[in-house]
This record gives structure tokens, C-alpha cells and sequence, in this order.
């Protein structure tokens, strides 16, 4: 089902084709999705074909279809859920949390 798992998946919902080198928690990965090393994803939603990089930390969220979040960045603060668009670009380093509404 899996292309390629990493550290720990831990009650996530993935689906074929994904490429995880981090760790998942509660969480839905969407096909070609990729996942890259030391980066934790928690409580979010990772649609088709977006790419985390490596050291990222993404705690309740919904990440957009063929969104690229680039290394050693955090997104969202596990309180209210953070979007980020499809096909969005999140540069290096970046660190965004949910919007009042």
C-alpha cells in the first residue's frame, strides 16, 4: 500500500503511493504524497501529491493538493486547524499558524 515508510505511523490513513520518512499521527496522507525525514505530521490532512520537506512540523492542518512546504517549517499550532492552499510554495524556514476567522 505504502511505497515507503519511515520512523512511526501511527493510526494515520495512507494511501498508495505515498513516500513517508517522518512520522504520521491521526492524520490522512492522499496519493503521491511525500513525507520527508525528521518531520512530523499530526492531526492534518495532506492532499494528492503535496511534498513536506524535511524537518517540518505540521500539527493540525489541511495541506493542499500539489503544495510544496519546504524545509524547517511549522504550520499550525495545534489549537485551530491552518490551511495552506493548493499548489501553494511555503519557503524554508516559514512558520504559520491558523487565521482568526
Amino acid at each position: 500500500i505504502v511505497k515507503e515508510v519511515g520512523d512511526a505511523v501511527t493510526c494515520p490513513l495512507v494511501v498508495e503511493g505515498c513516500t513517508v520518512h517522518g512520522k504520521v499521527e491521526n492524520s490522512v496522507l492522499f496519493e503521491g504524497v511525500y513525507i520527508g525525514k525528521n518531520t512530523v505530521i499530526k492531526d492534518s490532512v495532506i492532499m494528492t501529491d503535496a511534498k513536506i520537506g524535511d524537518n517540518v512540523v505540521i500539527n493540525k492542518a489541511i495541506i493542499g493538493g500539489e503544495a510544496k512546504i519546504r524545509k524547517d517549517c511549522k504550520i499550525g499550532d495545534g489549537e485551530k486547524i491552518s490551511v495552506i492552499a493548493s499548489k501553494e510554495d511555503v519557503k524554508s524556514g516559514s512558520v504559520i499558524k491558523a487565521m482568526d476567522v
